[in-house]
């Protein structure tokens, strides 16, 4: 007897897909090498640094949700391959700026370049208006998340 496929509600249907999202999200290896030889981690640490501008260890690790200990390892890496620098900040001598470098910045300037031209291959039958409603629909739904995981963390 062949299975019944259920039919599911949009919102179930959502969540399935979410789910798969976040799945293929979350199994990834956080320290797989990836394009020129950075992990995820160090490849996110990155990109938050050259689209957010400098930063300290402390802050920049809230936004990536990594202990202290976990980034300054990411940074020393990052720092050994020159595409970060640690400078004495001039306003609070106990602190110390994280900046990315030319080559940092070059580098995601590439990394970023190699992965547009991977959407434009895999989008290419889509209109500009279809994916510009996907980037609106993927703004939603990062606020649905954000708003959840919010009033997750007030729930205590």
């Amino acid at each position: 007897m062949e299975k019944m496929k259920k039919t599911l509600s949009p919102i179930d249907s959502l969540n399935a897909e979410l789910t798969n999202f976040a799945r293929i999200y979350q199994t990834r290896n956080r320290n797989e090498r990836l394009a020129y030889g950075l992990s995820v981690s160090q490849t996110n640490a990155l990109f938050m640094l050259v689209e957010q501008g400098e930063s300290t260890v402390g802050p920049l690790a809230g936004k990536l949700a990594l202990s202290l200990s976990a980034l300054t390892k990411i940074v020393d890496e990052l720092e050994s391959q020159s595409l970060v620098k640690r400078v004495s900040d001039t306003d609070d001598r106990r602190a110390t700026k994280l900046l990315v470098s030319a080559k940092g910045k070059r580098t995601y300037e590439e990394i970023r370049r190699r992965f547009v031209t991977h959407l434009v291959s895999q989008l290419s039958d889509q209109s500009n208006s279809e994916i510009e409603q996907m980037a609106i629909t993927l703004r939603k739904i990062s606020k649905v998340i954000s708003n959840w995981q919010s009033s997750i963390r007030e729930e205590g």
